[in-house]
């Protein structure tokens, strides 16, 4: 797995945390496949119960990282990003963003697929009007 991609298990409760706080935590194809199986792998475990996904840093996600989008960009099919909204789409369990900072494009697509959305002090207002 990727260390851009940090989980931790506390209580049925799985947290994903974006971790690329240098590129405000903007997501590569790589990240994308990450968290589609990790949700997916979440979705039929009995021990997890919730899925809470966060960024590092002073942003949530500022969507797909534009050069790896540039180098690998998605094809029909089964493109990573694919995978990962039908992951978020088809979660059968509590899907929940902690957002704070910058959350642009899929960064803020994603929140669409969240059943909660906690937005922190000094996130910006469309985040606020859509939760």
């Amino acid at each position: 797995m990727t260390t851009e991609i940090i989980t931790d298990l506390s209580e049925s409760v799985l947290r994903v945390q974006f971790n690329r706080p240098a590129r405000k935590n903007a997501l590569t194809s790589e990240m994308y496949a990450t968290v589609a199986d990790l949700i997916n792998a979440a979705a039929t475990d009995d021990g997890i119960r919730v899925v809470l996904l966060h960024g590092a840093g002073d942003s949530f996600s500022a969507g797909n990282d534009l050069e790896d989008f540039l180098r690998n960009p998605p094809k029909p099919g089964q493109s990573a990003q694919e995978r990962f909204v039908g992951a978020l789409i088809n979660f059968p369990k509590p899907l929940i963003a902690a957002v704070h900072g910058a959350t642009v494009g899929s960064g803020t697509t994603m929140l669409t697929h969240c059943d909660f959305v906690y937005a922190a002090e000094g996130t910006p207002d469309f985040v606020h009007k859509r939760s």
